[in-house]
């Protein structure tokens, strides 16, 4: 392989010297899982049954490579045709592209009789070291700067007239499964969440009144807010209960928030994400978005602090049934 000043000039390419002297070359191309197909056809053509290209890792991290490739092609289109970002149809079909891994780090999420769900998480997230708790960007948000991007700006196309989308540092994106009733933690302000593929069913049930001071499944169904984000996005407070009706069909969930302790990522992380479309928040941007949508909350937990200080109580601990992502 080659490569230039930056990640978009690499090229990659196969070559070997024969038995007979001559010397085998593949053409050069922007794409490994182009030019891995190549070489696969120069060896059959060929006759060369003694040397076979070892896998690169398993079959979700080529499936992520072929998803970030189309992700760059359709953001070229985008640029050239002066769009704000990729229609419905696009960003669906680069999520479909997209490997999943099986995450069972989200107990309080997994519907009955499962173990794992298709869940990842993009961006900036907590990570818990031996003596303290970090703020860095996931693996993997980097190294799909394209298909990070383009969900991004699919994102800017949402925005109606006079309408305020909040900022966001975190995308998580969610493959066919509905999730348990549950509140978040660990992330601050509110959430924005659609749904894409094709379904019946699916809503999301939201509890804007949740006090937090109640089990989630002891929660009144009548109470809920039945949301249709395939039809249009909702704006909500994921650290009020919610969950997933069910559905049939083939279903993504794409949910953009901001993690809690936003500010202390580094610089160089910072201008990554800007450079991939995320709404870093300011503090005043966050509070514009947690006045605008999160009033209730926000009044309870000071409320709660207050009310703790008082009582000469310590920290406050989360409300039951929290989780990392829903």
């Amino acid at each position: 392989w080659s490569h230039g000043l930056d990640d978009s000039s690499w090229r990659f390419h196969f070559e070997r010297r024969l038995g007979d002297g001559r010397t085998l070359r593949t053409r050069r191309t922007r794409s490994l899982t182009e030019a891995l197909q190549v070489w696969r056809e120069t060896r059959e053509d060929e006759g060369i049954t003694d040397w076979k290209v070892k896998e690169l890792g398993p079959e979700w991290s080529m499936q992520r490579q072929r998803a970030d490739e189309r992700a760059k092609q359709i953001l070229e289109e985008v640029d050239r045709e002066g769009r704000v970002g990729p229609t419905n149809a696009e960003a669906l079909e680069v999520l479909r592209l997209w490997g999943f891994r099986q995450n069972n780090g989200r107990q309080n999420v997994l519907p009955e009789g499962k173990e794992w769900v298709h869940s990842d998480t993009l961006g900036l997230i907590r990570d818990r070291g031996p003596k303290e708790t970090s703020i860095r960007l996931a693996r993997g948000t980097a190294s799909h700067f394209h298909f990070v991007r383009l969900l991004c700006l699919w994102r800017a196309t949402k925005k109606m007239l006079d309408e305020e989308l909040p900022p966001f540092t975190s995308i998580t994106i969610n493959k066919g499964y509905a999730a348990r009733r549950h509140r978040d933690r660990h992330n601050e302000g509110p959430s924005l969440i659609m749904a894409a593929g094709e379904f019946t069913g699916g809503r999301l049930l939201y509890w804007p009144e949740d006090r937090g001071d109640t089990p989630v499944d002891e929660l009144r169904l009548e109470d809920a807010q039945a949301l249709d984000i395939y039809a249009e996005h909702a704006i909500f407070d994921g650290r009020c209960a919610h969950e997933v009706e069910g559905f049939e069909g083939k279903r993504f969930s794409i949910v953009f928030w901001t993690a809690s302790g936003y500010f202390r990522a580094h610089t160089e992380d910072r201008e990554a994400m800007e450079k991939m479309a995320f709404q870093v928040p300011t503090e005043a941007t966050m509070a514009a978005a947690v006045a605008a949508h999160c009033k209730l909350y926000e009044a309870r937990l000071a409320n709660k602090k207050a009310s703790r200080a008082r009582s000469g109580g310590g920290s406050e601990a989360a409300p039951e049934g929290a989780v990392a992502r829903g």
